[in-house]
């Protein structure tokens, strides 16, 4: 068995693991702005899901607290500003600005039954949020 075919089984036996790093920059005079308001549209009215999926969980690490719809804890993490949005179907996507350059940081991890459906899941999604940061 090559290594490629191991990973096919695990894919098959566990599902289609995906994960991407997408940074959106902002330069300019307004860019920091631009992303201050991005973050607080992305905080103070989280999404309520993507695609149809319902997000179950939001996290807000500047509030420090994790958030199912039902209870509030706190993250047990130190103040960052970071928001992570779990998703019904295990789909978990995190924005985080940078502290020193003039963009914004999207992780999508992202698990589905194969790398086609899971790869057009991500193309969606990425472009929720080019439409939200105006790119």
């Amino acid at each position: 068995m090559t290594l490629s075919d191991a990973l096919d089984d695990l894919f098959r036996r566990y599902g289609f693991h995906y994960e991407v790093t997408r940074e959106v920059y902002m330069e300019g005079y307004d860019g920091q702005e631009k992303i201050a308001a991005l973050m607080n549209v992305l905080r103070e009215n989280p999404p309520k899901e993507f695609l149809g999926i319902p997000v179950t969980v939001t996290g807000d690490y500047l509030k420090q607290t994790i958030a199912d719809g039902k209870t509030t804890k706190p993250t047990g993490l130190p103040r960052s500003n970071v928001l992570s949005f779990r998703l019904e179907n295990g789909d978990l996507i995190v924005a985080r600005p940078s502290g020193t350059e003039p963009k914004i940081k999207f992780y999508f991890l992202l698990k589905g039954e194969n790398e086609e459906e899971t790869k057009t899941r991500y193309t969606a999604y990425n472009a929720y949020f080019n439409r939200l940061a105006g790119v």
